[in-house]
């Protein structure tokens, strides 16, 4: 059995040095023939040198790269490698399982699958390989329990070296996860979410700007839409930029605290539907004694980052949440292709990611209402604010009765006509209420570097200079800072 490396790094023990690990994949087969009598190596060295030219893969294969003392440079190739592919057929199986200690397969499978669950990812490279129920021994015992990659015949090779080159990407996206998260949440996470896509430190930031007693009344008309018996399930919040639209939201996701929403799954006996893991949504608890309305899932739209302006980005990522907070949401998921998504109009992937599987979830008919944020869709790319007003508009028909929404945006000239069908809370400069929550703001903000007795008036000045926008009212925030 030989691996076959496509580049030499200098030495095993500097290469890499520059990004942690300098080869995409390793390539674990065995040189037999397969029970076909297929060339198994000459298979493995096509895909190989496709993967590279192709799809621009660093492959650690052996042909030209096994020097030296051959256990040190298969253990290199595998600690430099960020995925291990074993190629399995029968003939690798039966040397896996075979207890020879001195055999290379043997050897390369189980030093790779003992660094990290997961870590080999296996593809079926005969016929008789393609279903687990023909595995066996420690072989079958070491992998996860999934269908492999099919690669038994080479009849669409173009393609089936392209699903692979996405697998291994998404292999590589969720390689860093930490150890307690599942396979089964790591595959998914790959497959749902782009590269480093953070979808939570923006409204961590909008939050900490919030000052408590402002906004009760926007707070109150929130929870009485909740409360509702003909709610809606759509909440639209309408402002002109810089009012403070993303504040209140991100207060909104902070104050929802975990709650319990639980099914019936046996006469007698309920299950949690809301895990640990939505405390990572909501890291603080509200001040105030009324409880918060439950948030499972958000996402704040930024128009200057491709990645968080994109709504399938944002329909993927709120997917992603649903698995963590919801119990159940998981197993009745189907995860698209990245081909599948670019294709999709947002309303499909909407019902797909979403929608199908929220309605599969069976909860109690006490359980209390819960929300997925939406914040900014004026900062969402302008292909796809009209498909988002078209999921906000089929969310009351395909959504479960138990989980709504809630949306901000501008009220821009392309807005308004789509979004009067939710009878907007509209946020307004000149209105008393946005008026004494920007006094409170102020006062908040003033309070150790103005004299007790110029408070006020200095308070109702800066008032009546920022226009009723908490954005101009921020700057003074700087200000006072550097002071």
């Amino acid at each position: 059995m030989v691996l076959t490396f496509a580049r030499t790094p200098p030495h095993p023990a500097k290469a890499g040095a520059a990004d942690g690990a300098p080869f995409d994949v390793f390539l674990s087969h065995t040189w037999q023939a397969d029970e076909q009598g297929r060339d198994t190596h000459g298979r493995v060295e096509r895909i190989a040198a496709a993967l590279e030219r192709k799809h621009g893969m660093r492959v650690w294969l052996d042909t030209a790269q096994m020097k030296g003392n051959v256990d040190v440079a298969m253990s290199a190739g595998i600690d430099l490698s960020k995925v291990v592919l074993a190629f399995a057929t029968k003939k690798y199986m039966d040397k896996v399982n075979s207890n020879a200690q001195q055999d290379n397969c043997l050897k390369e499978f189980f030093y790779a699958s003992q660094k990290r669950h997961g870590y080999v990812v296996p593809v079926a490279f005969e016929e008789c390989m393609r279903m687990q129920g023909g595995w066996g021994g420690p072989f079958k015992l070491n992998l996860p329990p999934k269908q492999p990659f099919d690669f038994s015949t080479d009849a669409a090779f173009d393609k089936q070296v392209a699903d692979l080159a996405e697998l291994i990407r998404l292999r590589q996206r969720v390689a860093e996860l930490p150890l307690t998260v599942s396979p089964e949440l790591r595959d998914l996470k790959g497959a749902l979410l782009p590269t480093d896509f953070d979808a939570e430190s923006w409204p961590q930031t909008k939050a900490k700007l919030f000052v408590q007693g402002t906004r009760k009344w926007v707070f109150d008309a929130v929870d009485a839409w909740a409360a509702s018996t003909t709610w809606t399930q759509v909440f639209v919040l309408m402002g002109t930029g810089g009012i403070g639209k993303s504040v209140f939201c991100a207060e909104l996701l902070r104050r929802g605290k975990e709650e319990t929403l639980s099914k019936q799954s046996e006469p007698g006996k309920r299950t949690s539907l809301l895990k640990q893991a939505s405390q990572r949504l909501l890291s603080r608890l509200s001040l105030s004694k009324a409880p918060a309305l439950p948030v499972v899932a958000q996402h704040f739209f930024r128009h200057d980052d491709d990645r968080m302006s994109n709504a399938k980005n944002a329909l993927m990522s709120i997917a992603w949440q649903l698995c963590l907070t919801v119990t159940g949401f998981k197993d009745h998921l189907q995860v698209p292709t990245k081909t599948e998504v670019a294709d999709m109009h947002l309303v499909a992937l909407f019902k797909q990611v979403v929608a199908e599987p929220a309605r599969k979830v069976v909860v109690a008919s006490s359980q209390r209402r819960a929300v997925v944020v939406l914040d900014a869709l004026d900062e969402c790319d302008a292909r796809h604010r009209m498909q988002v007003l078209a999921v906000a508009a089929a969310w009351k028909d395909e959504m479960p009765d138990w989980l709504g929404l809630v949306m901000s945006t501008r009220p821009d000239d392309y807005i308004p006509a789509k979004v009067k069908s939710f009878s907007p809370t509209e946020l307004n400069t000149d209105d008393q209420a946005n008026v004494a929550d920007m006094k409170l703001y102020l006062k908040a903000l003033l309070q150790g570097f103005v004299r007790k007795a110029d408070l006020v008036p200095a308070v109702a000045v800066l008032a009546a200079r920022s226009e009723g926008l908490f954005v101009y009212a921020s700057f003074l925030e700087d200000t006072l800072r550097r002071l």
